[in-house]
């Protein structure tokens, strides 16, 4: 960036290139000069007609306003409280600026005192009909230490229709945001995901943390039964803890040092119980599909693959079939007995005549 005193000899060559060749264009002086044609235009006007450029001239000017803005009277604030009042009466919602503005245009004897938008605006505010915006509170993010937390991510790029397409792995240091290593590959599985894990960490070392997504490559899927994925062991086994959701491993870290686990575990057991019977018998079984869908989710957050996945999208199913689900059950029976929220428990019915009534033929 140019200073003050580099810019004043620029102008100033400005100054001296108008009065040699007046005849040139815009652009002509801005490519002698280097500099944008938007600059030269405004400089050339501010040159123009000065026949002895002074220090005071070429210096720059302050983008201020020259001159305050316009004061609104008395007068105009009163209408407009007045038409914020009977414009939000009339129209059963609070007037806004550009209500009133209209409004105010079609006064006869305020034409030449009509208001902006922003100056009803600042009335509005001053006179208490509204509240100024409150202004976002922006937290520091608090980052952890060089090479502590560790980011890894696998990524796809296509190169056409004969290279195909090469995945790559990606490990970025959160403290620093640099990247600390790539390596690039024809297709991850699960055991090459892992081989590549291991070179990253023989290259640059363990960190404290290491924070990723639910790829499958790193977690397995629904149809391999490992609990936890050996990905998981992996990292355990060498230290290293696991991130994939903040908040879900706070939560089971505070089951672990409050040792709530003890009867936790009970509490899950005897659930699963309940809902294994439930939907056995055909009874409540929407709140039964509810509450073995919730216990699925748990169990995918916590790192295990198994088969919850597709009993998660079962009970979706079932939760959205709760109507018809238990017709062979005992919700046949029980649901018509208790009812629903929306309608009372039933009684049973009068009957309804259905037979037409007999015409006279006489």
């Amino acid at each position: 960036m140019l200073s003050e005193s580099e810019l004043i000899y620029e102008r100033y060559k400005l100054f001296e290139l108008v009065r040699k060749h007046p005849e040139w264009s815009l652009r002509a002086y801005a490519r002698e000069v280097q500099h944008d044609p938007k600059w030269v235009r405004k400089w050339a006007k501010r040159l123009a007609g000065i026949e002895v450029v002074t220090d005071a001239t070429l210096r720059s000017q302050s983008r201020r306003p020259k001159h305050s803005p316009r004061q609104l009277g008395e007068r105009v604030k009163d209408k407009i409280s007045e038409l914020r009042e009977t414009l939000s009466e009339r129209f059963h919602r609070p007037a806004g600026a550009k209500l009133i503005a209209y409004f105010l245009g079609q006064t006869s004897d305020l034409e030449a005192e009509a208001p902006s938008l922003s100056s009803i605006y600042q009335t509005l505010l001053e006179r208490g009909y509204i509240r100024a915006r409150p202004k976002p509170q922006h937290t520091p993010l608090v980052l952890p230490a060089p090479n502590e937390e560790w980011e890894l991510d696998f990524g796809e790029i296509y190169l056409g229709p004969v290279e195909g397409s090469l995945e790559f792995m990606l490990v970025v240091d959160k403290g620093t945001s640099r990247a600390i290593y790539i390596e690039g590959s024809a297709g991850y599985r699960a055991e090459s995901a892992i081989d590549a894990v291991l070179r990253l960490f023989a290259a640059h070392g363990l960190p404290k943390r290491l924070r990723f997504d639910r790829d499958p490559r790193l977690w397995g899927s629904w149809t391999r039964d490992s609990y936890p994925a050996p990905f998981l062991r992996l990292l355990h086994a060498l230290g290293v803890e696991p991130i994939a959701f903040d908040w879900y491993r706070s939560f089971i870290q505070g089951l672990l040092d409050s040792g709530s686990y003890v009867w936790f575990a009970k509490f899950v057991a005897v659930g699963e119980t309940l809902v294994g019977i439930a939907l056995i018998v055909g009874l409540f079984v929407g709140i039964a599909a509810f509450a073995g869908a919730f216990m699925n989710w748990s169990f995918v957050m916590a790192g295990t693959a198994s088969t919850n996945g597709l009993l998660f999208a079962v009970a979706i199913l079932l939760m959205l079939a709760w109507k018809t689900a238990g017709y062979y059950g005992l919700d046949r029976f029980v649901l018509p007995r208790l009812g629903t929220p929306w309608r009372t428990g039933s009684q049973d019915a009068p009957p309804v005549n259905l037979t037409r009534p007999a015409v006279d033929s006489a």
